[in-house]
């Protein structure tokens, strides 16, 4: 046996003789069109040794030829072949075909052949499972809207159609590679992916216009959300008024105010202009985006009422950070800085009587120290002033602090009562007016006189 396993005893297809340890025999399920599926060089590069395919006239002495040390070539041997060095790129669509009914038959795991770059893609690139996140099969359709800045990885049709004639070729794709159609859900996921890393899939930086195609495919498809709603909150970027792409939760929904005849109209990003501290979703968004990201991020609906104090470094340990009223509100927005009262606008449509929003208490509070512009043109700390309702029109003075608002009797003021402003008539408003009546009636009045002026 040992001088058999020496000798070349073996005749290969190509009429050579070789020794046992060399000789390969091809099973028919590796044969096509009546030769082997691999080229003795394509075997030899992958196992790293010479080997030759065995005459078929010796296919009656197998057993005795593997026990001299033949090989028969089985899934290994394909798998280091598929995996380290074929050009599936040199190869027929049938050829493949063959090789995916084989492997259906013989290798029905997915990761047994990750690294091996034989799924043609409708780019014309040829790719691995490895290679990619996912491989979808052709698109029966094109999508009506396909998102900007994405690129998903579909089968070539011509490939597809030439690999599913076969059934098992099918199944290796559909089942074992786990191959399936394009759904929407698939591009949402890709959407999110996109802006996870920040970067389209051509490297290019996220940019205004991708920002504004992805929210209006989610909104186009907000039904179908459901799992990735919690990513969306957390992943989605979205662009200010500087056009800066950043998280969702950095950047508040822009105010447009009409102007009346007090004030000239304006929005917030514009008064806040290049103030860093804040920042405005884009223009470019429509009434139906900005609901959407109200809706499914976390988007700022208005500037925060508070901020954290400026605490020592003991406050901190002991987390003693007692929050303060926003800048935003006692700065940016106040009635001096502005030069009207563009702030108690705001708050009437942020803070109706029926809302409490968080910090609302601590910011009322400093507002009730601040000044107001009143009819007179002068400023007036706001708890002591009035607003000229009907019911209040005919008791106010020139000498009363009358605030400057169009419409005042609006119900969205009533929430000025919070601040401390007299909307209607009271027991201190009529105190008052009898302290100012006092003041000219005079002792030799009679009775009469005194009870008309009261």
């Amino acid at each position: 046996m040992n001088d058999a396993k020496n000798s070349k005893v073996i005749r290969t297809r190509s009429e050579t003789w070789i020794q046992p340890a060399q000789a390969l025999f091809v099973p028919r399920s590796l044969m096509f069109q009546d030769k082997p599926l691999f080229s003795e060089t394509e075997v030899g590069a992958a196992m790293g040794q010479t080997f030759e395919y065995v005459d078929s006239e010796f296919e009656h002495h197998r057993d005795l030829l593997f026990a001299l040390g033949s090989r028969t070539m089985d899934v290994g041997i394909v798998n280091a072949i598929i995996s380290r060095s074929l050009s599936f790129s040199e190869k027929s669509y049938e050829w493949i075909r063959e090789l995916f009914q084989y492997l259906c038959s013989n290798a029905p795991y997915k990761h047994s052949y990750g690294d091996a770059c034989f799924l043609r893609l409708a780019t014309g690139s040829w790719t691995s499972l490895s290679a990619q996140s996912k491989v979808y099969l052709p698109l029966l359709r094109e999508p009506e809207q396909m998102p900007f800045g994405i690129r998903i990885s579909v089968l070539e049709t011509e490939f597809y159609q030439k690999i599913s004639k076969s059934r098992r070729a099918d199944l290796f794709l559909t089942t074992t590679l786990k191959l399936g159609p394009l759904a929407t859900d698939d591009l949402i996921k890709e959407i999110i992916r996109v802006h996870r890393e920040r970067l389209t899939s051509t490297g290019a930086l996220l940019d205004v216009e991708t920002c504004l195609n992805h929210t209006q495919y989610l909104i186009q498809y907000n039904h179908l959300i459901g799992v990735s709603a919690t990513d969306i909150r957390t992943q989605l970027q979205v662009a200010d008024h500087h056009s800066v792409v950043s998280p969702n939760k950095q950047i508040i929904r822009d105010w447009t105010f009409a102007g009346n005849s007090h004030i000239e109209p304006c929005t917030l990003s514009e008064i806040c202009g290049s103030n860093n501290r804040f920042s405005f979703l884009s223009s470019q968004y429509s009434p139906a985006q900005k609901d959407f990201l109200l809706h499914f991020t976390d988007l700022q609906d208005f500037p925060s009422f508070t901020r954290p104090s400026e605490s020592t470094l003991v406050d901190q340990w002991y987390g003693n950070c007692p929050e303060v009223a926003s800048p935003f509100y006692t700065d940016i927005l106040s009635p001096k800085s502005l030069g009207n009262n563009l702030l108690l606008y705001y708050l009437a449509l942020k803070c109706p009587v029926s809302v409490v929003p968080r910090g609302k208490e601590i910011l009322f509070a400093a507002l009730r120290q601040l000044e107001f512009l009143c009819q007179s043109g002068l400023y007036s700390p706001i708890s002591t002033c009035y607003v000229c309702t009907t019911e209040l029109e005919r008791f106010l003075t020139e000498d009363m602090h009358v605030l400057q608002l169009e419409s005042p009797n609006d119900t969205k003021w009533r929430f000025l009562k919070s601040l401390g402003v007299t909307l209607e008539p009271d027991i201190e408003l009529f105190l008052d007016l009898l302290r100012e009546q006092k003041k000219t009636i005079s002792l030799t009045d009679d009775v009469e006189n005194i009870a008309d002026l009261l």
